[in-house]
This record gives C-alpha cells, structure tokens and sequence, in this order.
C-alpha cells in the first residue's frame, strides 16, 4: 500500500497545531534534502575552459520535477540579475550579507539577556521544562 499524504501536528498540553495534508513524494524529498546537509538546492559554477555556467543541483533533486523548477528559477534569476549597470546582484549579496550579520548580533544579545540570572526567558524555559510535546505525522492512504 503506498501513501498519498502526510499531515504534520503538534500538540502541548490539550492544545493541537495540524498541517493541511501535503504530497507524501514532497515529504520523502524534503527529508532527504534537509538529511544530506548541504545548504544549497542548486548553484552555478564555471566550468574552465568553457564559457558558459555548469549547474549544479542536490542529488535528491536530480531527475525531478521540482528539481527542474529550481534549475529554471536559477537560470531566471541569473538572466535577470546578472551584469548590469546598477550592480544589482552585488548590493542584493551585500545586503543579506549585512541582514545576516544583524540576525547573528541580535541572537548574540538573545542569547545574554536568556542566560542572566534576571532573565524572563529562563523562568519560561523553567516552566516549560517537563511539559510533554508530541510531534507526529499523520499518513493518508
């Protein structure tokens, strides 16, 4: 008997968070993707002596419908992002650049405010502490 779909849920204490019902082939790609590790699903290389880009996509994509919609957005976004006289895709990369620098400065002081003795976060982390959270998948066939 094969599957047909997944739900995801989570429940604490009485209160129930469920997904909508999701393609099981979907899943079964999403967790192989999220298994491997590898931060990217595809990216452009130069292939010397060539001139043009070789792309490069996950392995759990490859062969793939999804896989192939990855590879079509990449080229878009290249096409449209390349060389161009504003230096669009080099501010687009600074920027995340600084966004993501921000994110870490901000967890940095998260992360010494919740480990103060005065923290509102510890005595939140205390009170959650031995609570039961169930997390499961509901299988539709």
């Amino acid at each position: 008997m094969r599957c047909r779909s997944l739900s995801a849920g989570v429940s604490a204490d009485g209160a129930e968070l469920r997904s909508a019902p999701f393609p099981a082939s979907i899943a079964y790609q999403a967790l192989n993707y999220a298994a491997d590790g590898r931060p990217l699903a595809v990216t452009m290389a130069t292939a010397k002596p060539l001139p043009e880009l070789k792309i490069l996509l996950h392995p759990t994509l490859l062969d793939t419908s999804l896989g192939a919609r990855i590879v079509d957005l990449d080229r878009l976004v290249d096409k449209h992002t390349g060389e161009t006289p504003d230096h669009f895709r080099e501010v687009a990369t600074l920027r995340v650049t600084y966004e993501h620098a921000l994110y870490q400065l901000a967890w940095a002081q998260r992360l010494l405010l919740a480990t103060s003795p005065a923290s509102g976060l510890r005595a939140i982390a205390s009170k959650l502490h031995g609570q039961h959270l169930k997390v499961y998948f509901l299988i539709h066939f």
